[in-house]
């Protein structure tokens, strides 16, 4: 029960009270009236002490009033406050919930692009492979054409080098030739049995065929020359070696005879025979052999 029945209930009782007096006054008068007096009397001295406790009641029912008006007034701006706060958060939640539909679009609209990226990567992918399945075809036709040039490199190459010893011997034949001529035009001429007259300039190979090279040329006699060969190739003293070069192109260079010789080396000189005005000196790595015409 609050305070507000709580005074009601007392305002009754003190109602009830006085009511109850007057009846038993009325009932006194009607029977005995000193009894009535007396009664009266007693019961008007109990409602002077009621009413002396009347305004105590009243101030502490006052002072409960005021505390309960406070109490409902509290309690109502706690209402106020904390409708006020509900709006606030129904504010917040609604923004929080605007924020979260704009997140929720933007990640499906992501979603949707990143789902076309995908497709047009998948696509890429496909092009990229099908480019490589093609490169590495190419590089396979490649390294198959390589393989096959590779082979007709090698088929030129002994060709070539077969052409060049054919260019070597018809050279040394032609150089031959033209030594032959030389010695024609010079006057040595073949007897009728076949054979030269020999004389200073007469060539005097050796019985087998030997090639070598020259080592050093003497710096104050440029016809004086130290050659790879020696008697351990059959090489002896007046023996005659032609002397040719192939690089940079093949040239024929003369004659030289052997004026002294050891086991590995020998030296030569130029013959006169062979020095002509504007011939080209000799010098090293010069080739030097028993004969042109290599067996």
């Amino acid at each position: 029960m609050n305070t507000v029945g709580k005074i009601l209930v007392i305002l009754n009782l003190v109602f009830a009270l006085i009511t109850g007096g007057f009846l038993v006054i009325d009932f006194a008068t009607r029977t005995n009236w000193k009894n009535s007096y007396d009664q009266i009397k007693r019961d008007t001295d109990v409602m002077g002490v009621s009413s002396g406790l009347l305004p105590a009641a009243l101030a502490k029912l006052n002072n409960e009033l005021t505390l309960a008006r406070a109490q409902v007034d509290k309690v109502t701006q706690d209402l106020v406050d904390a409708e006020v706060a509900s709006k606030i958060k129904i504010e917040n939640y609604k923004i929080e919930r605007d924020d979260a539909v704009v997140k929720l679009t933007a990640a499906e609209l992501t979603t949707k692009v990143a789902q076309a990226e995908a497709i047009r990567m998948k696509e890429e992918i496909k092009g990229i492979v099908a480019t490589v399945s093609k490169r590495e075809q190419d590089i396979a036709n490649l390294q198959s054409e390589n393989k096959r040039l590779r082979t007709d490199n090698i088929n030129m190459t002994v060709q070539t080098k077969s052409m060049q010893d054919r260019n070597e011997v018809i050279l040394e034949e032609h150089q031959k030739v033209l030594k032959q001529l030389a010695k024609y035009q010079s006057g040595v001429a073949p007897t009728p049995d076949g054979s030269i007259i020999r004389d200073a300039n007469q060539a005097n190979p050796p019985s087998t065929y030997v090639r070598g090279k020259i080592e050093t040329v003497d710096p104050a006699d440029k016809g004086l020359v130290r050659i790879s060969l020696g008697s351990d190739n059959g090489l002896q003293k007046n023996h005659t070696l032609e002397v040719y070069r192939m690089d940079p192109r093949p040239q024929y260079l003369g004659m030289i005879r052997i004026v002294e010789t050891d086991h590995h080396r020998a030296v030569g000189r130029l013959m006169s025979s062979s020095v002509s005005t504007g011939r080209v000196a000799l010098r090293e790595g010069d080739t030097v052999a028993s004969s042109l015409n290599q067996p």
